[in-house]
């Protein structure tokens, strides 16, 4: 992104490193030690974790120790119910609004979203496939509710990127941005809307097999 602060950027790459999992859950944050890995001082790096801390993905504690927040099935209910009420009627509404020229986005974006998932590129197809499906929820013209699942969907990446470790996966979620391309290219809301929801109902069903919660309902970091 242009013009990026380097809060911004740190923020992002933090971000990145503990979505992809090369941050596991648990693991203590250190300013100095990601200081010396940016190649910034400490004050970038703090404000990184005060936002990351505030997206749910840091457990940051005044005059304590910081650590990599653990993975919730709470937090997973929570994001993928939501995303099955949110999405689905975003696609709804834009479907039947689309234009030709975002049609040809979506059908670039679809082209590279194969591309990616042909090679096993979990964070190419995370983010293609988002950016497709996020130009048929523009056309839905609900400012709010996009601007929400985004959030949602931000953070639920790192859930998502735990999927993708499964390779069928890959052809999945290529076979479902094929689906809601053809969808939106014949407008018809209804059928985006199902794709959507089945899409993310088949992704909660995959994370609730694959996570076993202790008592406490937090997941061990050998997920």
């Amino acid at each position: 992104m242009y013009n990026w602060t380097i809060e911004q950027r740190i923020t992002k790459e933090l971000r990145d490193l503990i979505v992809s999992g090369d941050l596991e859950p648990g693991v203590r944050v250190r300013y100095r030690d990601l200081a010396e890995q940016f190649g910034v001082s400490v004050t970038p790096v703090r404000a990184a974790v005060r936002e990351l801390a505030h997206e749910g993905l840091i457990d940051a504690h005044p005059n304590a120790a910081n650590y990599v927040s653990p993975l919730s099935l709470d937090e997973v209910e929570q994001l993928y119910l939501t995303r099955m009420g949110f999405e689905p009627w975003l696609a709804r509404l834009g479907a039947p609004r689309l234009s030709s020229p975002s049609l040809r986005l979506m059908e670039q974006k679809l082209k590279r979203s194969r591309t990616a998932a042909e090679q096993r590129d979990s964070d190419g197809l995370m983010d293609v496939a988002w950016k497709m499906r996020v130009v048929c929820y523009e056309a839905a013209d609900r400012g709010s509710l996009l601007q929400k699942a985004a959030e949602l969907y931000d953070r639920s990446r790192r859930y998502t990127h735990l999927t993708l470790r499964d390779a069928y996966r890959h052809d999945e979620s290529k076979a479902v941005a094929i689906a809601f391309y053809g969808a939106c290219l014949e407008h018809d809301g209804d059928r985006a809307a199902d794709t959507i929801r089945e899409a993310l109902e088949a992704t909660f069903s995959h994370l609730l097999s694959i996570i076993s919660p202790s008592r406490d309902g937090r997941v061990p970091t050998s997920v």
